[in-house]
């Protein structure tokens, strides 16, 4: 399944550049906006909903260690 040609991901695109995982990350962030909006508080959508802040805020340290390690000799 290509991600990157979903208009929502190609709008966002300038945010995260070419990577497979801020795609999925975009893709899941607007999945709980809507689970969030039909359910409302439930205890797993607030469950789902930290473990994607979390997995928001560590990627970009991820993707640093990452570029490092490929750019060794």
């Amino acid at each position: 399944m290509n991600l990157s040609n979903w208009p929502v991901i190609r709008q966002l695109r300038e945010f995260g550049g070419d990577d497979a995982i801020v795609d999925a990350l975009i893709v899941v962030g607007l999945a709980l906006v809507i689970a969030g909006a039909l359910v409302g508080r439930h205890p797993a959508v607030v469950g789902a909903a930290t473990l994607y802040v979390v997995a928001v805020a560590v990627y970009p340290v991820y993707r640093a260690l990452r570029r490092r390690t490929q750019n060794r000799p």
